[in-house]
């Protein structure tokens, strides 16, 4: 009869193949933990941000104070031209542009010599002496080298008389001046010595004065 002998081992079970997944696992598992953490300590915690929770209410407007002015938007280059060439005819063209303004082409007055008469002016020496003759009044600015004067004195007639003058085209070196009085249909208190001047385009011409009837 066969002793057993206690320090014999029997033969070594099988691994399982399930343990060695669920081993295999965990370890996976705890690389991918370690990963993360080591992760987070390399990144720099992001700065917080300041928000403002409430809004400051702005005030109204005062009752008639300023208005904000609206922005100017953009303007478009081809209108910008346009306006430009919409006051292109204003300008005077040349090199010397004469600023004066252009002097009114008729005056009258009641303060004419008392002698009746015609007269043609054609230099400012000549315009001065008129004026002073009529009471001294101020002197128009006339450019001589364009204009010529016609004047006509009716010498001493009934107030608030008028004279009518017109001044012919030039033709074949003369020009005719017609000019006629009129009288006031009722009378008034007192005289006067009425004469009316006109600024005609300078010719060389000799003039013509008719009185119509």
């Amino acid at each position: 009869m066969e002793v057993p002998n206690p320090s014999a081992r029997g033969p070594k079970p099988e691994s399982s193949g399930f343990g060695t997944l669920v081993v295999g696992a965990v370890l996976v598992g705890g690389a991918f933990l370690a990963i993360k953490a080591y992760q987070a300590r390399q990144t720099p915690a992001a700065e917080p941000t300041l928000k403002a929770e409430v809004a400051l209410a702005r005030p109204d407007p005062l009752p008639g104070g300023p208005k904000k002015e609206e922005e100017a938007g953009p303007v478009d280059s081809l209108e910008m031209v346009k306006r430009s060439q919409d006051y292109s005819g204003v300008a005077v063209r040349g090199p010397m542009a004469n600023s004066r303004p252009e002097p009114p082409l008729s005056y009258d007055g009641d303060t004419g010599p008392a002698r009746a008469g015609t007269r043609l002016i054609r230099t400012k020496k000549e315009w001065d002496a008129l004026w002073r003759e009529t009471g001294g009044h101020d002197m128009p600015v006339v450019d001589w080298a364009r204009y010529l004067g016609v004047a006509v004195f009716a010498g001493t007639r009934p107030a608030g008389s008028k004279i009518a003058l017109t001044v012919g085209k030039p033709d074949r070196g003369r020009f005719e001046v017609r000019w006629k009085v009129a009288e006031p249909k009722s009378e008034e208190a007192g005289d006067a010595r009425p004469f009316r001047v006109i600024l005609v385009p300078k010719t060389h011409g000799t003039p013509t004065f008719k009185e119509a009837r």
